[in-house]
C-alpha cells in the first residue's frame, strides 16, 4: 500500500497533473481532453485501467463510473458523486424539492427555500393529479339559452403546461400543450405548468447558464464559477396557440436553436440591428 501510495503521490506530484476520460461518448472525450489541453498542465493517463492510482481527475460521461471509490487515493477525484441522479432526473429533483417542503412551514423562511419549482407531476403515476389541476383552469363559454348546444370549453391562455421527459437532454422530447387531449407519453414524464410570462430581453426568452462546483456534499462545500452565459430562444415570445409547437420560441436549449431559421447570415444581421447580443445568434 506504501509502494502504491508512494508511486501515486510522485506520478501527480510531477510537472502536470494527469487526467483520464472515459471514452463510452467520443464527443465527450474530444470536448473534455481539448479541455484539458487548452487549460495547459494536464497530461492524459495512458494507461487502460480506471483504477490506475496514476490520475487526478477521471472524467466520465456515465454517471456510474467503472471506479471503485472506497479505493481512490486522495488526490483522486471523479466527476460524478453516487446518487448525483437524485438532483439531475427531473422526476427526482421534483420528489425531494416536495421531500424538503414538507419538513418545514409555509410561513417558514426555510420554506421558501426549496419554493422553486412551478407545479410539477409525474407521469404516469400522478396522471389523476394533473387532470384535477389541469381541469382547475378550464372555464365554460356561455351559450345562446335558446340554442341547444353544449357549452364550448375555454381553456385559458395561461393553462399551457410544458412536458419533459424525466432522464433526457438538450431539449429532447419536450413539447407545451393546452389542451388535455394533447397529453401523451410512452414514457416516464414530467408536466409542469408553464411559466407564460418569463423575464425578456428584447422580446426573446432567454436563460442563464451558471456553473458550480461542487466538491463536497457533507459539509457542504460548493463553488461558482465566475463566468456563464445566456442562451436565447432565436424568435420573439409568444402564448398564441399556434406558437405553442415552436419550440425556437419557447427552447433555449443551444441544441435546439443552433439548427433554428435565425442561424443564417441574414438573421445575425437582424439580431445586431434589434439590439440583440450578438452571442444570442451563434
Amino acid at each position: 500500500a506504501e509502494g502504491r501510495e508512494s508511486a501515486g503521490q510522485e506520478e501527480s506530484c510531477g510537472s502536470k497533473m494527469v487526467y483520464k476520460v472515459t471514452d463510452d461518448k467520443p464527443e465527450v472525450y474530444k470536448l473534455v481532453t481539448a479541455s484539458f489541453h487548452t487549460i495547459g498542465e494536464w497530461r492524459e493517463d495512458p494507461t487502460d485501467d480506471p483504477e490506475s492510482p496514476h490520475w487526478n481527475v477521471l472524467w466520465s460521461w456515465s454517471s456510474k463510473p467503472k471506479v471503485n471509490r472506497a479505493d481512490l487515493n486522495i488526490w483522486q477525484r471523479v466527476n460524478h458523486y453516487p446518487g448525483a441522479f437524485e438532483l439531475t432526473r427531473k422526476d427526482a429533483l421534483k420528489r425531494n424539492l416536495a421531500y424538503c417542503k414538507s419538513l418545514f412551514k409555509p410561513d417558514r423562511s426555510v420554506y421558501k427555500l426549496f419554493d422553486v419549482m412551478p407545479r410539477t407531476y409525474a407521469l404516469p403515476q400522478e396522471y389523476v393529479q394533473f387532470c384535477n389541476a389541469f381541469s382547475e383552469g378550464i372555464t365554460f363559454e356561455k351559450q345562446d339559452p335558446g340554442k341547444k348546444t353544449r357549452p364550448r370549453i375555454n381553456y385559458g391562455s395561461d393553462n399551457t403546461w410544458i412536458m419533459k421527459p424525466v432522464c433526457s437532454s438538450r431539449g429532447r422530447g419536450i413539447f407545451l400543450i393546452n389542451s388535455i387531449e394533447e397529453v401523451e407519453y410512452g414514457e416516464a414524464f414530467v408536466i409542469q405548468k408553464y411559466v407564460d410570462k418569463p423575464l425578456l430581453i428584447h422580446r426573446h426568452k432567454f436563460d442563464l447558464r451558471l456553473y458550480v462546483l461542487v466538491t463536497c456534499f457533507n459539509p457542504l462545500e460548493a463553488w461558482l464559477y465566475r463566468e456563464g452565459f445566456a442562451r436565447f430562444c432565436q424568435v420573439p415570445y409568444s402564448t398564441e396557440k399556434e406558437d405553442l409547437k415552436d419550440k425556437f420560441v419557447h427552447l433555449t436549449n443551444s441544441s435546439v436553436q443552433k439548427v433554428s431559421f435565425a442561424f443564417s447570415a441574414a438573421n445575425r444581421q437582424y439580431g445586431r440591428q434589434s439590439g440583440l447580443p450578438r452571442n444570442a445568434f451563434g
